[in-house]
């Protein structure tokens, strides 16, 4: 079985990676993400989760496109993620005008 990992699902461990950066504390994995990694399936992500994600992180933690990459990379890494392979979007693209474009924190 697989199971598709959509922006929702992942986010927290974006926002706890980036507060144990900068707090002192041991990474918290969230329970959601926690409990998949310990059943018999396969975790898949698209390009699109990956956008939002660095959208997320540059606009709300000014995180470089290095340090994104770089904790994007950490994250498909510790859960053995495979990638959802969608061909009609130019991503890269799409990912390079979100990293160039802040948006407003929400309030």
């Amino acid at each position: 079985m697989k199971i598709y990992l959509d922006t929702n699902i992942i986010l927290d461990w974006f926002r706890n990676i980036m507060i144990s950066a900068r707090k002192p504390e041991k990474l918290k994995v969230p329970k959601k993400l926690e409990f998949l990694t310990t059943q018999d399936i396969e975790l898949v992500v698209s390009d699109l989760s990956k956008v939002e994600i660095s959208r997320y992180l540059k606009s709300d933690w000014n995180a470089s496109k290095e340090k994104i990459e770089e904790i994007w990379q950490r994250f498909i890494e510790s859960f053995k993620i495979k990638y959802l392979l969608i061909e009609r979007v130019d991503f890269e693209e799409l990912n390079n005008i979100c990293l160039l474009i802040p948006t407003r924190k929400k309030l």
